[in-house]
């Protein structure tokens, strides 16, 4: 089984997440190299340049400076705004 890749996230958040998971985790602070070869997601392997591996999902988070909006969650929904759900 191929490893999940995960990107942006805390070191806290990797360490439970490979805890909760019974598979292999890839965990990049920045995204990598990425391609696709024959419908295959590869990410540059983080120790040998050059190196792309397999891996069956990614998770990436990000947050940006000017993302914060006052009001939070709370905030009424705009349409140039993400659904929360699909965030996580």
């Amino acid at each position: 089984m191929e490893p999940l890749l995960l990107v942006g996230l805390d070191e806290l958040e990797i360490t439970e997440l490979r805890r909760r998971l019974d598979r292999s985790v890839l965990a990049l602070a920045t995204l990598s190299r990425i391609r696709v070869d024959r419908g295959r997601l590869l990410v540059e392997n983080p120790n040998f340049m050059n190196h792309f591996v397999p891996v069956e999902r990614m998770a990436y988070h990000a947050i940006f400076e000017d993302d914060f909006e006052p009001g939070g969650r709370a905030s009424p929904r705009r349409p140039d705004r993400p659904r929360e759900r699909s965030l996580l």
